[in-house]
């Protein structure tokens, strides 16, 4: 192979994946919805408050490790007044010096306070990554609830366009039926009343579709496409024997700034205690003139807190409350969840008796329409029967055609609640790589 044909192959296969690699990437509804979910408010700030707690538990390390410094002493004589009993005479170049000074502060000893100080910072930085995962669980639970909807209402819609039609139609045999004084008209004004009750519930319909993806575009910046069934597989189908997660992101969260709380109550225990800093300077003396003086000083200063107005007992009582809180927030959290996930259940009843009661329905109806037989000859059938027969058939068919979408947002809503939904899914976003 030449050199020009292997360019030339080299570039068709760079633009290949160029075009279609955009694309593989949207095919995978994880990926989009990660993209998507990423991009929002919460998200973000979630995110940055773990980016900046990172930040805090660096700082505080940093100021563990020895402390290097360097300033300069000068001094440029302006005007002096000579002792004439001494008769001493200095020149300018004795009285004008320039100094540097490099210093090292290094702390031996403080009771564990840097420590248990890092030590709290990095749970509050655990927690802040957890609310991270928290709060994109929860967009993830909303992103998916109204994507669902927005098909529901897709499904509906349609179902409703074909009612209209077929009401439509209705009307016209009815007033047909009127003219040539078979039908009468309060039989084709009923008709109408039916086909301007489906319209409506029509505009409903699409007005509701409208304004969920209106609101998708505008939170996400698009419209997720629709995942398919194999996206929701792992979610299961059963909903018996509902836990929360072993270790729930929300409860881990609290759990780990309690933990902080613990550390800095420690810190202000110890900071009571003396801390012993070990210090070095060394001076180079006057390098203004070139001299190759300097001085070397090493010693060790011990503080010992006496009195602070009550500041530290103030902070560990602040501490206390703040700890009570947290244990209040817990069993707020889990009496919410489990509250939730019994309205969930109830709602999963209700849901089946309907489809139950909708699959009997249809086969009724569709045993009535055999009965009345529409589609060969209705002159001798009232319209108004055979129109009311095909509205509860379509009733019928959007609870039966919704159903499996509608149970598809109780899982959901029974992952979000127990905070399986990511680990069900397979979504585990990294704040540091986005």
């Amino acid at each position: 192979m030449t050199k020009k044909k292997f360019s030339i192959i080299k570039h068709i296969t760079l633009a290949f994946l160029l075009f279609y690699l955009p694309q593989i990437a949207a095919a995978d509804p994880a990926a989009q919805l990660q993209s998507l979910i990423l991009n929002t408010g919460d998200v973000q700030t979630a995110r940055n408050e773990y980016l900046l707690s990172k930040v805090n538990v660096k700082v505080r390390e940093a100021e563990t490790m020895p402390q290097v410094s360097a300033y300069t002493n000068s001094n440029l004589s302006i005007a002096r007044e000579v002792d004439r009993r001494n008769a001493v005479r200095f020149t300018d170049e004795d009285l004008d010096y320039f100094d540097v000074v490099t210093s090292v502060e290094h702390n031996l000893y403080d009771f564990g306070k840097a420590e248990n100080e890092i030590s709290a910072l990095s749970s509050r930085s655990d927690a802040a990554r957890l609310r991270f995962l928290e709060a994109f669980e929860r967009e993830l639970d909303s992103l998916l609830q109204e994507r669902l909807t927005a098909d529901v209402e897709t499904i509906r819609t349609s179902i409703l366009q074909n009612l209209v039609t077929e009401l439509l139609d209705f009307e016209k045999r009815a007033n047909n039926r009127f003219r040539s004084g078979v039908g009468t008209l309060a039989e084709a004004r009923e008709v109408s009343l039916l086909i301007l009750d489906a319209q409506n519930n029509l505009a409903e319909s699409e007005k509701r579709q409208a304004e969920l993806l209106q609101r998708m575009r505008a939170r996400y910046g698009s419209v997720p496409e629709s995942p398919d069934a194999s996206f929701f597989a792992p979610l299961g189908e059963k909903f018996d024997q509902v836990e929360l997660a072993p270790t729930p992101n929300s409860l881990q969260a609290l759990m780990r700034a309690q933990e902080g709380f613990e550390f800095e109550t420690k810190a202000l225990e110890v900071s009571r205690m003396p801390t012993f800093d070990l210090g070095g300077r060394l001076t180079i003396i006057d390098v203004t003139r070139g001299l190759n003086e300097y001085d070397m000083t090493v010693g060790v200063t011990v503080r010992m807190p006496l009195y602070d107005g009550g500041a530290n007992a103030a902070r560990q009582t602040e501490l206390s409350y703040r700890k009570q809180i947290e244990e209040q927030k817990k069993r707020a959290i889990l009496q919410d969840k489990s509250q939730k996930l019994e309205v969930i259940l109830l709602d999963r009843t209700r849901l089946l008796e309907k489809m139950t009661n909708a699959q009997d329905r249809l086969k009724t109806i569709a045993e009535k329409l055999r009965e009345l037989d529409i589609r060969r000859d209705a002159t001798g059938t009232s319209i108004n029967e055979l129109a009311e027969t095909i509205v509860d058939q379509a009733n019928a068919k959007i609870v039966v055609e919704t159903n499996p979408l509608e149970v598809l947002k109780l899982l959901v809503a029974q992952h979000g609640v127990t905070e399986t939904l990511l680990s069900a899914l397979n979504i585990a976003p990294n704040p540091e790589r986005f």
